[in-house]
């Protein structure tokens, strides 16, 4: 939430979006102008299970950080961002 306030928006994505799709649909579902997209794959974590100690890979996952047009904010994220 501390990224939300400074403009940046965090948002879990498919893997195989790119940054241009990614800054498309933030515009058309939010109405905001998007000024940069900042992405970041997170290998999936092993994990152990059962009593034979099997190893299961847990899928990667894609994260995209959206910069917004200064003034501008996302409603859902519900920070208020300081009047000046």
């Amino acid at each position: 939430m501390n990224e939300a306030a400074s403009g940046w928006y965090t948002f879990l994505v498919t893997k195989n979006s790119d940054k241009y799709a990614i800054a498309e649909a933030v515009r058309q579902e939010f109405k905001v102008h998007v000024t940069s997209v900042k992405t970041l794959v997170i290998p999936g974590k092993q994990k152990r299970r059962g009593r034979r100690g099997l190893t299961i890979t847990a899928s990667d996952r894609k994260k995209a950080y959206v910069r917004l047009k200064k003034g501008e904010s996302i409603e859902l994220f519900g920070v208020n961002t300081p009047k000046k």
